[in-house]
């Protein structure tokens, strides 16, 4: 009775990913429209107070227009990236709730794959971030440093995927055994 709760439940996260990754990507296609068009009011913008601020320095003053231009570069990619994450974390419940099991080394390449980028997007995003608006800008130089929740996803998944490791291990010893 669990198993079958088990794959219910990933099945409902499987196509809320996926309801998530599509809803970035319809955004993305929303916002340029919007731009294009020349809707007033209508631009991206990026959050930089999200998660925990290390370091934060600027010199001079930037305007509103440089950080709009440096968000619409930057907010499509960031949505593009996550989406492609939340389609790869689909495809992974979409074959839990069919019934695979998650000790595959397959399986625990994509946890740790998913895990490995939102560290590494969490670690470079703001240097990006920085390195863009400090090009864009005339008058005015940026750069901070945070970390936000998704460094901890992300060394949760890393963890997790040795954890399904060493699952892997101990299952081929017991098969090795028998």
């Amino acid at each position: 009775m669990q198993v079958a709760k088990f794959q219910r439940v990933s099945h409902f996260l499987a196509i809320l990913l996926k309801i998530m990754a599509s809803f970035f990507i319809t955004i993305i296609f929303l916002g340029w429209f919007a731009i294009y068009f020349k809707n007033p009011g209508a631009q991206f913008s990026i959050d930089t107070n999200s998660g925990a601020t290390i370091f934060y320095s600027i010199e001079s003053r930037i305007t509103d227009a440089e950080y709009a231009r440096t968000a619409f570069i930057l907010v499509p990619i960031t949505l593009g990236f996550f989406s492609y994450l939340f389609f790869k974390a689909s495809s992974l419940f979409d074959d839990l709730a069919v019934g695979n099991s998650p000790f595959r080394s397959d399986f625990s390449k994509a946890v740790r794959k998913i895990g490995f980028l939102m560290i590494a997007y969490d670690l470079f995003f703001p240097f990006i971030y920085s390195a863009l608006i400090s090009l864009i800008s005339e008058s005015g130089k940026l750069f901070y440093f945070s970390l936000s929740s998704y460094f901890l996803i992300g060394l949760i998944l890393y963890v997790a995927s040795g954890i399904l490791n060493y699952g892997i291990q101990l299952q081929e010893l017991a098969d090795e055994t028998i």
